[in-house]
């Protein structure tokens, strides 16, 4: 078992376990997964059953939420100390390899985010903004840009005032949930 899953926002995770013992001497097993902190089976419970001791089952989490994260547990029934532990992390919603940005007047400045949330949330559900005005769609006069996807923020013939904190929320619809997630980057200015 892989310790640590890391997973996407609106993804899914599996886990995968494989008896290893050739001692194995049941011909069937249940094996039981369940979700600690809060001590619960999962519901309604996954239940796999193995044949053979090399035999490979697997957990699986779709549309990942926030509360999906934490530590799971398996076991499998009839046999003394069969458990695991595994954990699932979720990665950062949107990530920027550079987010704060140094630019010249009169230049150009590119953000380029990544966002790790499936299905990748269409451009309806990202916004762009600085301070109070909206980025999104781009305001006339092709100063600003934002590619069909809005992934990424242009900033084109860069003046003094283009200079602080831009901030792009997406928004995700999830198993009948609505997630916000927002990002800062930074601008600097110089002559």
């Amino acid at each position: 078992i892989n310790p640590v899953v890391k997973g996407k926002l609106g993804g899914t995770s599996r886990f995968h376990i494989r008896i290893r013992n050739t001692n194995f001497r049941l011909t069937y097993a249940m094996i039981q997964w369940r979700k600690l902190n809060p001590n619960t089976n999962l519901s309604p419970p996954p239940v796999s059953w193995i044949k053979t001791p090399n035999n490979r089952r697997t957990l699986k989490i779709s549309q990942l939420l926030p509360e999906d994260t934490g530590k799971y547990q398996v076991r499998i029934d009839g046999v003394e100390d069969a458990t695991a532990t595994v954990e699932l992390q979720l990665l950062p919603a949107i990530t920027c390899d550079n987010p704060k940005l140094t630019a010249k007047i009169g230049g150009t400045a590119t953000f380029q985010l990544m966002f790790n949330i499936w299905p990748m949330p269409g451009y309806r559900m990202v916004q762009w903004r600085k301070g109070k005005m909206s980025l999104s769609p781009p305001p006339k006069g092709g100063k600003y840009g934002t590619p069909f996807n809005r992934k990424n923020l242009i900033i084109r013939r860069i003046e003094a005032g283009d200079a602080g904190i831009y901030t792009v929320t997406v928004r995700a619809d999830i198993r009948d949930q609505t997630i916000v997630e927002s990002y800062d980057v930074e601008l600097i200015v110089i002559q």
